[in-house]
Order: C-alpha cells, then sequence, then structure tokens
C-alpha cells in the first residue's frame, strides 16, 4: 500500500512542562513531513463542546483562562515558527478526551501527538486516564510520549521502530506509518510476531504436546512476518523480521528495551 502521508500534526499541551516534553517531537515530525503543527488546549468544562474564536474572552467564566492560555500557546507557537515550523493555535472548551477527538477531527489531522502525563500547569488534564480516554475514542492515529524518557527540550532519535503484527489486517493498519516513517528517516524497521503459544517448560508432563503447537505457532509466524518484510524490503524499507516470546504485552516491552527501540506502534484495538 502506500505510505501514510503527515500534513497535519496536533499537538495537546496543558501548560504543564510534562506536557511540552512532547513539543520537540512533534517539530521533529513537522520537519520531517513539511506538516502545519497545531498546537492546542483544552480548558476543562462540562456541557458543550466547542473552539473558542481567539482573542476574545465572552465573560463566561468557564472561560477565564482563555486568554492566558492562548497567551502560553502563542509563545510556544513563535519558537516553533523560529523555527521554520507552520504553526497555529487552538483553544477548546469541554470535556478533554472529546474536545481533543473534535480538534483532530475538525482540523483533519493525521496525527495527534500528546505527553501520557502531565502535572499541575493550567489544567492539568493529561493525567494517564485522559490518554487513555482520548486513545479510546480517537479515530485519528495518536503518539503517545512518555515524559519521564524524554528530557526537556531534547529532540528524540528515531534509529529504530517496533511494529508488532499478529497476522490481522487490523494490525497491518500500522504498515503504511512504518513506509511513511522509513521514507523520511534511515530507521531500522523491527517486525515482531509473538506466538500466543507458551512455553514448553512451563507444562510439565504435557511438554512434548506443547512443544508441537509451539513448533508449528513459530514457523507460522516466522512464515507470515518473513512475508511482511520481503514486501517491504521490495518498497526500500530496511525491516527485519523477529519471532520472539509468548505474551504479547510482555514480549513487545522485552524486545523494545533488549533492542532500544525508540518508537512503538501498534494498533490498539
Amino acid at each position: 500500500g502506500e505510505p501514510a502521508n503527515i500534513g497535519q500534526i496536533v499537538l495537546a499541551l496543558d501548560g504543564s512542562e510534562f506536557s511540552e516534553r512532547a513539543l520537540p517531537a512533534a517539530e521533529a515530525i513537522g520537519r520531517l513531513f513539511d506538516a502545519t503543527l497545531n498546537l492546542v488546549s483544552v480548558l476543562p468544562a462540562r456541557g458543550a463542546l466547542r473552539v473558542l474564536p481567539k482573542g476574545r474572552s465572552s465573560g463566561d467564566p468557564l472561560e477565564a483562562g482563555q486568554v492566558e492560555t492562548e497567551t502560553y500557546l502563542n509563545r510556544l507557537a513563535g519558537r516553533a515558527k523560529a523555527g521554520g515550523i507552520r504553526t497555529e493555535t487552538y483553544v477548546a472548551s469541554g470535556p478533554v478526551p472529546q474536545a481533543l477527538d473534535m480538534l483532530t477531527r475538525e482540523l483533519d489531522a493525521d496525527l495527534l501527538v500528546m505527553s501520557t502525563h502531565g502535572r499541575s500547569g493550567v489544567s492539568r488534564f493529561m493525567l494517564g486516564s485522559n490518554a487513555s480516554a482520548t486513545i479510546q475514542l480517537a479515530t485519528r492515529p495518536v503518539l503517545l510520549l512518555r515524559p519521564q524518557a524524554l528530557a526537556a527540550g531534547e529532540t528524540p532519535q528515531v534509529t529504530r521502530v517496533l511494529a508488532p503484527l499478529d497476522g490481522s489486517g487490523f494490525a497491518e493498519q500500522v504498515l503504511p506509518w512504518v513506509q511513511a516513517f522509513a521514507n523520511v528517516s534511515n530507521a531500522e524497521m523491527i517486525l515482531l510476531a509473538v506466538p500466543e503459544v507458551p512455553e514448553p517448560a512451563l507444562y510439565g508432563a504435557m511438554r512434548e504436546a506443547v512443544e508441537e503447537l509451539r513448533e508449528r505457532a513459530e514457523l507460522n509466524s516466522r512464515r507470515y512476518i518473513e512475508g511482511v518484510a520481503k514486501q517491504l524490503h521490495e518498497l526500500g524499507v530496511n525491516a527485519r523480521p523477529m519471532v520472539s516470546g509468548s505474551r504479547p504485552a510482555t514480549a513487545i516491552l522485552e524486545v523494545a528495551e533488549r533492542e532500544h527501540v525508540d518508537v512503538i506502534m501498534l494498533a490498539t484495538h
């Protein structure tokens, strides 16, 4: 298939230093893909979702934070623009996950970037629960960054990407993204298949039967993942097939750690 196109990036910010650690990554992606960077903040409010018109506070007490939030976003936008990135700012109000979902759709965003945690700051909205609620709702791809993993202001390097695949068409929806990142960087793409048959050592007397199942599962996984790698090689992608582990979540984390992976790309459902 075709590589994913990234023309519009949305970066969610809540005024905290933690949320801002995602800014260098969003800027780096903006540069790589020559995309527009949209800096957005949500004033948490019950009730109606809306994008607030710029530069005027309606006197509504809910929107008392609007001027302060716009000033904050404009300051960050100024720095991004000085770095040569097309940058816009938007403030919305409403429940945070729903407001972010609305903004990504209205801006026709190709990617939503957010930090997994915010601390204090204007609205303290990016706690883990908001990040996970946003992923559940979002119809657009989301890049989640752990602020602990990034020093403030440090631009993350993408040299190795891990893409776990389970053989389903759903999981393979990440492949256009793998291609897109391979096209603009020299990153190595590790394609991981995790055979979901337990390790035979756990099975005592049943060991031989499980061993046979495991071997078959490994063979099927290897065939599948090598086939995908071959297709990507033909498209010029530096892809390395790998079969490892038996429990997907654990195996993904173990491989990410062992291989010093910078980005994990996976379908959420």
